[in-house]
């Protein structure tokens, strides 16, 4: 993983070998207060079918899945991404995250 001041926000999910899927901690004082319209202010297509499971497009193609009842988020790398960039880009996500949260 790269040397990213977020990498500690993400860990690859347990069985994941691709590295397409990264949990993301948000931080402590991270606000879920309409999670949603942050996630699309910030650029994401709200895609949700079923509101227990949230999903969030970013315009890449990864996934944000949000689950409300636990406040669980899980990155969802789009397999065509290069393996090589694949924690990169799950660290430039968790940041739009953050940012997101924070606002």
């Amino acid at each position: 993983m790269s040397d990213n001041i977020l990498s500690d926000r993400i860990t690859l999910e347990a069985g994941c070998t691709n590295a397409l899927l990264w949990r993301y901690t948000p931080p402590d004082d991270a606000s879920f207060d309409d999670i949603g319209a942050k996630l699309i202010k910030a650029g994401f297509s709200d895609i949700t079918e079923q509101l227990w499971l949230r999903l969030f497009l970013h315009p890449d193609e990864h996934r944000i899945v949000y689950i409300p009842k636990t406040n669980r988020i899980q990155l969802r790398i789009h397999y065509l991404t290069p393996p090589e960039q694949r924690p990169q880009m799950a660290s430039h996500i968790a940041d739009c995250i953050t940012k997101a949260l924070a606002s």
